[in-house]
């Protein structure tokens, strides 16, 4: 029996569009389930969004030959997709200059998920969808990276006095800074000493990786990230 036949039809529909990406032969699959089941399309777009694949879902639509999806489905996925596309190229713009920042001022920071998650993974970055920009740091460098985000407009996202952030370090494992344009957030970057907070009872800090670190290239730009398959 097929795994995936316990799911209701439109996760499988998913599933089986995720899969067309990496193995074409997926899409007779996929056409089989669209063409054989009643899809219940809003709720489609819903689970994709929530599973934030819409990008994945509206390329393996778009190569199916067949009259049962919906032309409204099509084009509002193509509209948020439009969207997904803009917002993560303005993304990869600004991590690139803030590395470039770092760099020239001798901060080392290393970029893992967002961008780079996407472009090797589907070769493509506007195929995944992010929302914030994952650095991977050394803790000792938080209070310089947070002078020079605050130079470039950054504001943190909470306010410590010394004694706090001293137990912030020791508990936490992220400090983040927002950018504001027009009262919204345009950028949200995480900057993390660990990879996960210590609860879970897992270490991986920037020294950790020393051995695991590739130069990757994303538009003519070499930058450093955990090497596949070490990617976190």
């Amino acid at each position: 029996m097929d795994r995936n036949q316990s799911f209701e039809i439109e996760f499988q529909v998913l599933v089986s569009a995720c899969a067309a990406h990496f193995n074409k032969s997926e899409t007779t699959r996929l056409k089989r389930l669209i063409e054989c089941n009643a899809i219940n399309w809003p709720h489609l777009l819903q689970l994709a969004r929530v599973h934030q694949i819409r990008p994945l879902l509206l390329r393996a639509l778009t190569s199916l030959q067949t009259q049962e999806i919906p032309e409204e489905t099509i084009a509002e996925l193509k509209r948020v997709c439009k969207q997904i596309m803009l917002f993560n190229f303005e993304q990869t713009k600004e991590v690139l200059r803030l590395l470039k920042l770092f760099k020239e001022n001798d901060v080392k920071a290393i970029l893992y998920k967002g961008v780079v998650l996407a472009h090797s993974m589907y070769g493509d970055i506007s195929l995944r969808e992010f929302s914030d920009i994952d650095l991977l740091i050394d803790g000792n460098d938080l209070d310089q990276i947070g002078t020079l985000l605050l130079k470039e407009g950054f504001e943190p996202e909470l306010q410590l006095t010394p004694v706090e952030k001293n137990l912030h370090l020791i508990n936490n494992c992220e400090f983040n800074f927002d950018f504001h344009r027009d009262g919204i957030r345009a950028f949200h970057v995480e900057c993390h000493w660990t990879v996960v907070n210590r609860i879970y009872q897992i270490f991986i800090a920037l020294n950790d990786l020393s051995d695991g670190i590739c130069n990757y290239q994303i538009a003519n730009h070499s930058i450093e990230t955990p090497a596949i398959p070490g990617e976190l």
